[in-house]
């Protein structure tokens, strides 16, 4: 899920219940490979300013969540919102 706050800067929860058994270090490591491998380096550096594992984020926004694969696709509409 995508959040952009007032002073613009954006933030992403995800969901991968596959990396609840790693620690908080190794789950953001493997989060920034995944966002920058989906992304582009560039376009991470520049668009996610914080990202973040959240459990069960389907229960807590059950129609504001897509696939991580269109993740590029949201970012380009919040640049035009």
């Amino acid at each position: 899920m995508l959040l952009q706050y007032p002073d613009n800067k954006v933030e992403i929860l995800i969901d991968a219940e596959n990396l609840n058994a790693f620690d908080k270090e190794t789950q953001s490591a493997a989060i920034e490979i995944i966002l920058i491998n989906l992304l582009g380096e560039d376009l991470y550096v520049e668009k996610i300013h914080f990202h973040d594992l959240v459990l069960n984020l389907e229960e807590k926004y059950p129609h504001g969540l897509t696939s991580i694969r269109f993740l590029g696709e949201h970012l380009k509409k919040l640049e035009g919102a």
